[in-house]
């Protein structure tokens, strides 16, 4: 979250939501992807998952005229 490439693209409020909704998945989930990407250490993989699931935020890109 606190990741200048991260900070800006989800509140925390959704990242709780996101927790709260992997409550019995997430972990099994996270294991799949740690060994299907070999090396990416469980914790990570964790973090991923919940990431994934987290709602964005839509950034507004703004045009050059």
């Amino acid at each position: 979250m606190t990741d200048k490439d991260y900070c800006l693209r989800f509140e925390p409020s959704d990242l709780t939501v996101a927790i709260g909704e992997l409550f019995l998945t997430a972990e099994d989930d996270a294991k799949v992807f740690s060994h299907a990407h070999s090396g990416v250490p469980f914790w990570k993989a964790l973090a991923v998952t919940w990431f994934r699931k987290t709602k964005k935020k839509r950034l507004h890109l703004r045009v050059a005229a």
